[in-house]
């Protein structure tokens, strides 16, 4: 017996199809909540043979959009590297020395520049006995050229940044001493991609049996 596709050209366009409809939506639920995801990997340490070095850094992040003003509130966030993760931010204080300011700001309509600032001590291994910093500048395509820090604007320029990008992170000790680790942001995991595809199949799979089960009463 010999078993034919009947319409495979059919199938791969409906593929398409789900998997562009799975990256929209991931995007748009990410977008909804005002969030900011980021991952790389820690290329330098001011600290000789820093057990950072090499290790996956991420950084996530909620923020209050700016429709028409340049600077945008990090209202959460948290910063991972290695086993180590930071995820309580300091209060603003924008008139001491220097400003501590955690949060999303347009320096130009192509550059916005994330800043976060958290208190001290890792988990679990408490390093850190002072305010630690996240900095990292990306360069992209805005929504518009207003210059604010609308959702539609961080999004698109996220979504349209270059990469590879470099960042920072200063582990600060104490007064005296600061580990500043340098930070490369780089395409997520295959794993994550694995992730994405996993959901689209799904996605195929239930759309294909709705599909049968609203054709099968007129069959």
């Amino acid at each position: 017996m010999e078993l034919k596709c009947k319409a495979p050209a059919k199938t791969r366009s409906l593929a398409v199809r789900l998997l562009t409809t799975c990256a929209v939506l991931c995007s748009c639920a990410a977008a909804s909540a005002n969030q900011v995801f980021l991952y790389g990997v820690v290329t330098s340490s001011t600290v000789g043979g820093s057990s950072f070095i090499g290790q996956i850094w991420t950084f996530t992040g909620t923020y209050t959009p700016a429709p028409a003003a340049a600077t945008a509130s990090l209202t959460a966030a948290t910063m991972k590297i290695g086993g180590e993760t930071w995820n309580i931010l300091v209060p603003d204080a924008p008139s001491g020395a220097p400003p501590v300011i955690s949060e999303l700001r347009m320096e130009n309509p192509t550059r916005l520049q994330i800043t976060a600032n958290f208190a001290p001590d890792s988990d679990p291994g408490n390093r850190g006995t002072g305010r630690s910093v996240f900095s990292l500048a990306l360069d992209g395509t805005p929504a518009d050229n207003s210059g604010f820090a609308s959702q539609a604007n961080i999004d698109t320029i996220l979504a349209t940044s270059l990469l590879p990008q470099q960042g920072s992170y200063a582990i600060i000790e104490s007064s005296f001493a600061t580990e500043s680790l340098t930070l490369q942001r780089t395409v997520p995991e295959p794993s994550t991609w694995a992730l994405l595809i996993g959901v689209a199949g799904v996605g195929a799979r239930r759309l294909l049996n709705r599909r049968k089960a609203v054709a099968a009463p007129n069959a």
